[in-house]
């Protein structure tokens, strides 16, 4: 039996249009309009010999980390650092020291460019 096509919506209309748009410009701009499955691999590593980290940005406080940390949990994703910008700024001291609990709870480094280093958090 032959597997019936819905008809494309036009929410996919305007996906593929971007699509091409996208594909169309980095064409001009002499770079790679897909994936490039043909380049080798690095050899590159971490100290610990992974390939890659994740890392989550933009974790504005103790509540969107503990989501991040119940998310990769629930998903089995290692998250290896999460960071927070100079929003952290705005937090009170105790929700800086419940990110840090936080972070050392769910093995992630928490990075801040701000001065924290009195809770805990490592400056990279």
């Amino acid at each position: 039996m032959a597997a019936v096509q819905k008809p494309k919506s036009e929410s996919d209309h305007v996906k593929e249009q971007l699509m091409s748009s996208a594909r169309r410009l980095l064409h001009e701009l002499d770079l790679p309009v897909d994936d490039r499955y043909d380049l080798p691999a690095s050899t590159q590593r971490f100290p610990d010999g992974a390939h890659h980290r994740i890392e989550i940005p933009s974790v504005e406080g103790p509540v969107a980390l503990a989501a991040v940390i119940a998310a990769a949990q629930q998903y089995g994703v290692t998250i290896h650092r999460a960071s927070q910008g100079s929003g952290m700024m705005l937090l009170t001291d105790a929700e800086l020291r419940e990110m840090a609990r936080l972070a050392r709870s769910g093995a992630a480094c928490l990075a801040s460019p701000v001065g924290a280093e009195g809770l805990g958090v490592p400056q990279l």
